[in-house]
């Protein structure tokens, strides 16, 4: 295997815009594709190895803290905790802050959540998380999931 070629799961965290974020992104990607191919075959033990490892990637968590504070649209709100972060030294602060989280211990605090009534009878539930839960949950579920800020909203 050439090793050069491929991406490394080591990144330099110097500072946030020093960091080669094609790099980190190809990382992300090609395990995620992994994911899915052992997925098509039913392997079931690999995907469990392999979401374990993209769950302790340091570039998939770099890369979902950026996809939460500066790609989405909602960056600027704040989720339940009253949290935002908007400069880039707060980004470093934050990914030292989840390294030391350990995900596999993590129990989430319950959701706030709102029901709202439509003229046409559905009743919608929106749900508010946590700043740091909705960063987990983007570096995870970000193909299945759509993370436009804090709040997911569904009917039923």
């Amino acid at each position: 295997m050439n090793t050069s070629l491929r991406a490394s799961a080591h990144v330099s965290h110097k500072g946030w815009y020093s960091i080669d974020w094609n790099t980190v992104q190809r990382y992300v990607t090609k395990l995620r594709q992994r994911i899915y191919r052992a997925e098509q075959q039913n392997q079931r033990r690999r995907v469990r190895k392999l979401q374990r490892l993209l769950l302790r990637s340091k570039a998939n968590l770099l890369l979902s803290i950026r996809r939460v504070t500066q790609q989405n649209t909602g960056k600027r709100t704040p989720g339940v905790d009253g949290y935002t972060v908007l400069k880039p030294n707060e980004r470093i602060k934050l990914y030292q802050q989840l390294l030391r989280y350990n995900v596999f211990q993590h129990r989430p605090k319950p959701a706030k959540r709102m029901f709202i009534a439509k003229k046409n009878g559905l009743v919608y539930q929106l749900v508010f998380l946590l700043f740091s839960f909705s960063i987990l949950l983007s570096g995870l579920f970000f193909p299945t999931i759509n993370l436009s800020s804090s709040v997911f909203s569904s009917h039923f």
